[in-house]
């Protein structure tokens, strides 16, 4: 080749370079995260997926083939004449923004609808990908949008890396009918809309962001969306960390939310998570919220320091399941379950609450069973109205400043096989026409009776140890009712039951209208040891 066509041929090349450079860059990126996504059925399946794909490096083509040729790299095919659906400009049909004086990038919106990547840029107009399109976003700065800062629609694919996206007029990023997308380490925040939404049958994953400081929910779960929340940290925002409703459903896993001006998490209407390993902590409202028929699984969760409740289930329909959670330090109950909802407690530990540690009142229905239960400013448990319905059953009950247990207003739960021990006042409260089966219990080494009836109770007690020292084991108040039956006490001996109504121990007291019948139970005079043969047995013992 002469020296004038070599020329002309480098002319030529460096006249279409950026264009076919970036154009080819876009290819190679559009073909990594286009055959990762296509194929999944959920954005939640696409994470494995992309990490095998090229990435990083279709990311780094981009840029570098921008960088070659003193342009940065931005929507690398033509967009056509449209602009942005959220009132910006339209993007060059030459595949580049514009070059400001400065170099750098400024483009006030854009639109993807076919196959695109973008490298850093800076956007104040909004993004649109919609209309099966794929996109790849980075390194950018997406703020002071007049609509949403991220728009993904009708079954487009968007991954958005490495971007701070704030200050928008609604929602941060938003993933609606049936589009797609994957937010990886990206800063989120100060939006008037939630941070990020997945509605309408949307599907998004959210790894390793930060969303903080918005004026609304840290994300948005609702219409039939879903959501994979991973390694997010959210804070500070106005509204709940996270909501999920209106058949939403969320999968939420090691997730720190905190200092929240309302709940940690709050799902509802028909809603549905899965909430595992996450830490809630320091949030102005309850640390979980469950409502409105909504249906959540809490476990192996650090919920704690929290303003109000740790966590709250409420509502006909509504249920929790709770395993295996650290619940602790709230400034309310630690688990209250009530008007009508219901709730599952396995293997809990609940703990230095400032209300009772799991209240269940006001129809709400509880199975609160292999839990520890302590050094709480209330109760351990408390069982309230006629209509709340509790099964207690092998759980540590202990060093709670009020009693263990507590039953009053026509309550009747079921309180069998537990420990219940070194509390500050009495092991078990029955008052104010208070009902329940006590089984098989044990009850030792609190400072009042090891159970308190009075107001008109009339439990049935049958079958515990109660190991009662210096103190009384029962303590019957006036006009109570109700059976003790086939119990061994452990103590001084004119001290197992005390009734008030006559002065006088044990028997079958009937005067002031006290009915309750004491039967067929064993009275020792030592205390019991763990492990040993029981002491030695009284001459005293009730027919």
């Amino acid at each position: 080749m002469g020296a004038s066509s070599q020329e002309a041929h480098e002319a030529h090349e460096a006249h279409q370079t950026p264009q076919t450079a970036l154009a080819t860059a876009a290819a190679v990126a559009q073909a990594a995260v286009t055959e990762a996504l296509s194929e999944s059925e959920s954005a939640a399946e696409s994470v494995s997926a992309l990490d095998a794909a090229p990435l990083d490096a279709a990311q780094a083509l981009v840029a570098s083939a921008a960088t070659a040729h003193g342009a940065p790299a931005a929507f690398s095919a033509p967009f056509g004449d449209q602009a942005g659906a959220m009132g910006g400009t339209s993007a060059a049909a030459a595949g580049a923004p514009p070059v400001g004086e400065s170099g750098a990038s400024s483009v006030d919106g854009a639109r993807a609808d076919g196959a695109h990547a973008v490298s850093p840029l800076k956007c104040g107009g909004g993004i649109l990908v919609s209309q099966h399109a794929s996109l790849i976003f980075s390194d950018s700065d997406v703020s002071l949008c007049r609509d949403h800062c991220v728009l993904v629609e009708h079954g487009a694919l968007a991954l958005l890396r490495g971007n701070t996206i704030s200050r928008g007029r609604l929602c941060g990023v938003s993933v609606c009918e049936r589009g797609k997308a994957l937010l990886i380490d990206n800063r989120i925040g100060g939006n008037k809309g939630p941070a990020v939404c997945s509605v309408d049958s949307g599907d998004a994953v959210l790894v390793g962001n930060t969303i903080k400081g918005g004026l609304e929910a840290g994300v948005l779960i609702s219409k039939a969306g879903s959501a994979l929340i991973k390694d997010n940290q959210l804070s500070e925002n106005a509204r709940p960390g996270v909501v999920v409703c209106r058949g939403g459903h969320a999968e939420m896993r090691g997730n720190r939310i905190f200092s929240g001006r309302e709940e940690g998490v709050w799902v509802c209407e028909d809603g549905s998570a899965t909430i595992v390993e996450n830490e809630v902590m320091g949030n102005s409202h309850a640390g979980v919220w469950v409502s409105s028929r909504a249906h959540v699984e809490l476990s192996h969760n650090w919920i704690h320091h929290g303003l109000s409740e740790g966590v709250v289930i409420e509502d006909e329909g509504s249920r929790g399941v709770l395993l295996s959670n650290c619940i602790q330090n709230h400034r309310g109950p630690g688990v209250v379950v009530s008007s009508c909802g219901e709730a599952e407690l396995s293997e809990n530990d609940i703990h230095t609450n400032w209300g009772p540690g799991v209240a269940v009142c006001l129809e709400g229905r509880a199975l609160i069973q292999k839990n520890r239960i302590h050094h709480g400013l209330e109760a351990g448990v408390l069982v309230s109205s006629s209509d709340a319905a509790a099964r207690v059953e092998a759980n540590e009950i202990f060093a709670n400043e009020r009693p263990g247990v507590v039953i009053l207003s026509g309550a009747n739960p079921t309180i069998r096989g537990n420990r219940i021990h070194g509390g500050q006042e009495n092991g078990v409260w029955v008052f104010e026409q208070g009902l329940g089966e006590l089984t098989a219990n044990e009850l030792f080494g609190n400072v009042e009776a090891e159970i308190s009836v009075a107001n008109g109770a009339a439990p049935l007690i049958s079958n515990n140890i109660i190991q009662h020292s210096e103190h009384v084991g029962i303590d019957v108040g006036e006009a109570c009712a109700g059976r003790v039956l086939n119990n061994q006490f452990f103590g001084k001996p004119k001290l197992h039951v005390v009734c008030k109504s006559n002065g006088e121990p044990g028997g079958r007291a009937r005067q002031d209208g006290n009915q309750l019948k004491v039967q067929r139970n064993q009275f020792y005079t030592d205390i019991r040891s763990s492990g040993s043969s029981a002491g030695r047995r009284s001459r005293r013992r009730f027919s």
